[in-house]
């Protein structure tokens, strides 16, 4: 026994339906994936700052090869993150170390926003460690080197967690590009005297 084509009712509540699912579930899906997308894209900003200003303190002090010490770290393969931050850590010991028998440590003047681009001028007594916001609020105090050597490892997390969110975007878009072609074919079965509604 074949079945009944649908009738135009029947068809209107199926477009409907599935306009109702693109508009209030898949499009909101799509923009929370973006916005949390945005979101890792301003920490990782926030992270090539740091590098930038820590590099830049190196320079100012005089402060040997934290960079290539750090870049070491995080490049070496087969280590574990304790290791690694036990190598810089051992690193700046004896950086630290060196510069204590030569001379005290140099201040830094720099400036510092206090918020709604207004700066103040500051000076780090020590500027060969620093406190690095590690998550959920809390900070670390780090030497350069160890700081670095963060920066390297959470920014490769920050790049998957992006890839992974550019993957489900992808996936979103071909469901509602998928839905959509579906409206389509749904409005093509109308009568012909129906006037068609534009999906896109």
């Amino acid at each position: 026994m074949e079945q009944a084509p649908p009738t135009p009712t029947e068809l209107s509540a199926k477009i409907a339906q599935y306009e109702r699912f693109v508009d209030d579930k898949l499009k909101s899906d799509l923009q929370q994936v973006e916005s949390k997308r945005e979101q890792i894209y301003a920490q990782c900003a926030e992270y090539l700052q740091l590098k930038n200003s820590l590099l830049a303190i190196c320079d100012a002090t005089g402060l040997p090869s934290t960079a290539a010490a750090a870049a070491a770290a995080a490049t070496h393969t087969g280590a574990s993150s304790s290791s690694s931050f036990a190598s810089a850590s051992a690193s700046s010991k004896v950086a630290a170390g060196s510069k204590a028998s030569d001379a005290a440590v140099t201040p830094v003047k720099t400036m510092v926003d206090i918020g709604c681009n207004y700066y103040v001028q500051a000076e780090i007594p020590d500027p060969s460690r620093v406190f690095v916001k590690v998550g959920f609020g809390f900070y670390v105090e780090l030497s350069i080197p160890e700081a670095l050597v963060f920066i390297e490892r959470k920014t490769a997390q920050l790049d998957k967690s992006t890839e992974a969110l550019a993957a489900e975007s992808a996936k979103i878009k071909a469901n509602i590009k998928l839905t959509l072609q579906a409206l389509q074919d749904l409005q093509s079965i109308r009568e012909p005297s129906e006037p068609r509604r534009d999906v896109s």
